[in-house]
């Protein structure tokens, strides 16, 4: 458990048992050619989850578009991916593209796109079904920014607002705006 403390590696082997038990029969079942594309899903969760080259926000958004509903995936979830056919990947995409946002339905797209190359690599399928679903377009968003004397004016007001931080946020309000740094960045700063 790496670790010399007995309490946090009895803390840290729960956590370890729990994840190897819930993934242990996707990963055996897949091993065994049996696979089902639910059971390729929690395979390739895993391996996000794995991966320390990823966010850990990104391995959470992941994991809530990887973990389909059966609802979601439409009559495929339960069938081996080599019964799988890019008719039923179209039907897949053409009932989400009705739920979803654009770029959540182009995330799912690109989610079960890496699914079914978790089952090329294993060796399940040799072409994947999902590779020519076509993505949604996205509309950027229309930003209404303030003109410069009505950001000068919030600013102002919030200087005057009578906290004993409002030079302060004021300040950090004008820093963000001027440098077009996110807050988490801007902590970063120095």
């Amino acid at each position: 458990m790496r670790t010399d403390v007995y309490s946090v590696a009895v803390a840290k082997l729960a956590v370890f048992l729990q994840d190897f038990r819930s993934n242990a029969p996707a990963a055996k079942t897949v091993e065994r050619g049996k696979a089902t594309v639910e059971n390729l899903s929690e395979l390739y969760l895993e391996q996000v989850g794995k991966d320390q080259s990823i966010k850990p926000a990104t391995v959470h958004y992941r994991k809530q578009i990887g973990h389909f509903d059966p609802e979601d995936l439409a009559g495929i979830a339960g069938i081996q991916p080599r019964s799988v056919t890019e008719a039923d990947c179209t039907e897949w995409a053409a009932g989400l593209a009705k739920q979803y946002s654009p770029t959540r339905y182009n995330n799912a797209v690109d989610t079960l796109r890496q699914i079914f190359e978790v089952a090329t690599k294993k060796g399940l399928i040799y072409r994947n079904p999902a590779k020519d679903l076509s993505k949604a377009p996205v509309q950027p968003k229309r930003l209404e920014l303030p003109r410069r004397e009505e950001f000068t004016k919030v600013v102002n007001h919030v200087r005057k607002n009578g906290a004993w931080c409002s030079e302060q946020c004021g300040d950090l309000i004008e820093f963000l705006a001027y440098s077009g740094a996110r807050l988490e960045k801007a902590r970063n700063v120095r």
